[in-house]
């Protein structure tokens, strides 16, 4: 499980500075086919620790627009056929540009776009998000969705051979090869008033 420690602090009114840490503690079980035992392994420590800066501009005819920069510090180094490993390895930075439009009333539309280079033996990849709001006096309606899209440059995409094996335990959240994912995200809000 993930405990993440972090501060954000505003310089001015557009730009603001974040700071923290991650800790992590991974335990995996496995049996053993051929004496039936079960192992047992745990690797706990820093994960990481991050800065990142956020510049947001002030609205110019009903949009906004920020640029976000962030590097993640990994203080590890994973090692081929070792211990449980904490996660991937390598520095990780990202930069992301978000637009948002305003409408009347308190309605909506956003989306973000960025890039991320995740660390180590990993593809470099496009995050983005879309939402928008619907607001009435009484209700509110919010949907949206984000991924990740790999830009398929993992090194060992076709070299599997060469690609380092490190001990992941009973997981596969680690060292995959070109990562990618989508969801949804909706709610409907109700709000009470006298």
């Amino acid at each position: 499980f993930p405990v993440t420690i972090n501060g954000h602090y505003g310089l001015t009114e557009n730009l603001q500075i974040g700071m923290g840490a991650r800790f992590r503690k991974n335990d995996s079980i496995l049996l053993d086919s051929s004496s039936e035992e079960l192992n047992h392994e745990t690797s706990t420590g820093m994960e990481s620790s991050f800065f990142n800066l956020i510049f947001a501009s002030k609205p110019i005819n009903r949009f906004s627009y920020s640029l976000e920069g962030a590097y993640r510090f990994r203080p590890f180094t994973n090692e081929e056929d070792g211990s449980l490993i904490l996660g991937d390895d390598g520095h990780e930075y990202l930069v992301n540009l978000g637009i948002t439009y305003a409408a009347r009333g308190a309605n909506f539309l956003t989306g973000k776009i960025g890039y991320q280079r995740p660390g180590d033996h990993l593809s470099d990849e496009l995050n983005w998000q879309f939402e928008g709001a619907l607001v009435w006096n009484k209700f509110a309606l919010l949907a949206g969705v984000e991924g990740i899209t790999t830009l398929n440059h993992n090194h060992y995409e076709n070299d599997e051979l060469n690609r380092p094996s490190y001990n992941t335990g009973s997981t596969l959240l680690y060292n995959g090869l070109n990562l990618g994912i989508a969801f949804e995200t909706g709610k409907l809000e109700c709000v009470r008033g006298g």
